[in-house]
């Protein structure tokens, strides 16, 4: 008899514990996803706007974790991924380990923004979390649905994930993006707008307007929808088509700050699963701050004059 009840309890603890584990489907999720498992206590929802916006509303159960703490500035250069142990610590403090399906939530506000939920994304993949999904269309999405909001914070109790070091499949430094641009089999993807490619515009803490070398040009505003939402995988791929993707040994993205970038490489890397995709989050801030580097489309003052005046 004490046999039989000790089975029963073994077998309960299983299925509870089957029906708490929660296997993300893609790197993009629906609200309908997120909606059925909003009571499932493996799902942790990772929301990464502002803490005032974060307190108007947020979807059930959700955890405020700004954007801005997960990118640093060293020795001027903006946008760059924290060190090892800085990670960590934003990790174990939203409760985040290995048996969290953490789904990422951006406000989806305006075209750039979809770029912080891809930063973040692709920080934590570089940590060694594999159980990752972002909310396609963001808080947007769910409001446009009329799906509630609540306005009691959520306090995680923290985990105590380790990071025994950064994934390098998922990043590059700048001295190895100086070696690709002068190897043809690697491509340089610049994820900015046409007129920061072509030098007639920059960031503020860029040295100097261009691209890096022979860089091509795919703007991340050309992955979405109307609604700020992912295209589908067949229109994505019809967009990048001249590009070659596959007879590419690598591919990295870049733009001014890390920023953009990351959405392209969570198109390529995540939604079209392109092997040997890489981020250089320090982009062009830090590359025209670095003495000797090729820079391409850069401008002078009366090539800018005249464009700005025929404009």
């Amino acid at each position: 008899m004490q046999f039989k009840f000790l089975q029963a309890i073994i077998v309960s603890f299983f299925i509870l514990g089957q029906a708490l584990a929660l296997k993300l489907p893609s790197a993009l999720v629906a609200t309908d996803f997120v909606q059925d498992n909003l009571n499932n206590e493996a799902l942790l929802l990772l929301d990464i706007r502002k803490t005032a916006a974060y307190e108007a509303g947020h979807i059930q159960g959700a955890i405020n974790s700004p954007y801005g703490p997960w990118r640093v500035s060293r020795d001027g250069v903006v946008g760059l991924l924290p060190d090892k142990d800085y990670v960590q610590g934003l990790i174990q403090k939203a409760g985040i380990d290995k048996n969290k399906a953490v789904v990422v939530i951006f406000a989806n506000g305006k075209g750039s923004d979809f770029g912080s939920a891809a930063r973040v994304y692709w920080t934590l993949k570089t940590a060694g979390l594999s159980n990752i999904a972002i909310l396609n269309g963001g808080l947007k999405a769910w409001q446009q649905k009329g799906l509630k909001l609540y306005t009691t914070s959520v306090k995680p109790s923290p985990s105590n994930y380790k990071i025994t070091q950064f994934n390098e499949q998922y990043l590059v430094n700048i001295q190895a993006v100086q070696a690709a641009s002068l190897d043809k089999k690697k491509l340089l993807l610049d994820a900015r707008p046409k007129n920061q490619y072509e030098g007639y515009a920059k960031h503020p803490k860029s040295k100097v307007g261009g691209t890096i070398g022979d860089a091509k040009n795919f703007s991340q505003f050309e992955v979405f929808d109307k609604q700020g939402q992912i295209l589908d995988k067949a229109k994505l791929q019809a967009k990048l088509a001249d590009f070659k993707l596959d007879s590419q040994e690598e591919i990295i993205s870049f733009c001014n700050t890390g920023h953009w970038a990351a959405t392209n490489w969570f198109v390529l890397s995540e939604v079209l699963q392109k092997d040997k995709v890489k981020l250089y989050d320090g982009s062009m801030v830090e590359w025209t701050s670095q003495k000797g580097l090729q820079t391409s489309n850069s401008k002078n003052r009366l090539q800018l004059w005249l464009h700005d005046i025929s404009n």
